[in-house]
């Protein structure tokens, strides 16, 4: 996550570029059909995203994660659930925290939507962010779709590995 890919997700997400968001689906899709990769060797039944917490929904942030689903889904037909998590917390931006302050910041902002009501169990789930820094935002979902669904297998995409 730094130079041009920096560049390139920032620009996507905060000024809502969506050529950004189409260039970062087709490097999604890229990887999950090249025969080399994990992750070609899965039957994926849904694609998740991480959600946004509806204050900067209503302040008009652009969506930029829901976007990359709602592309990968069309590309690869795989149903996308836009609201199956869902962001209770209106946290601080991850961004520039120390790891500590990080866990700390997005423990226990998720839930699980109460009305989506799909059986997750034994389903290949397959969750979509933009960065991975810390591990902190995908970790705090993945245990809190583990909480309700125990054998779903969840995976993680993300664009680019944080510093």
């Amino acid at each position: 996550y730094r130079d041009f890919i920096k560049k390139i997700i920032l620009d996507y997400k905060y000024h809502n570029i969506k050529d950004y968001g189409i260039l970062i689906s087709s490097k999604f899709i890229e990887y999950l059909k090249t025969p080399e990769t994990d992750y070609s060797k899965i039957k994926f039944d849904y694609i998740i995203n991480i959600p946004m917490h509806i204050n900067k929904i209503n302040q008009g942030r652009f969506d930029h994660i829901n976007f990359i689903c709602e592309t990968l889904s069309e590309e690869l037909k795989i149903p996308y659930i836009n609201n199956v998590l869902q962001k209770n917390v209106d946290t601080h931006q991850q961004a520039g925290l120390p790891r500590k302050e990080r866990l700390k910041n997005i423990k226990k902002s998720f839930v699980v939507n109460s009305e989506v009501n799909i059986d997750f169990n034994n389903k290949n789930l397959l969750l979509i962010d933009d960065v991975y820094s810390t591990g902190a935002t995908v970790n705090e979902c993945s245990l809190t779709l583990k909480r309700k669904c125990r054998k779903a297998n969840i995976y993680i995409l993300t664009f680019a590995r944080g510093e």
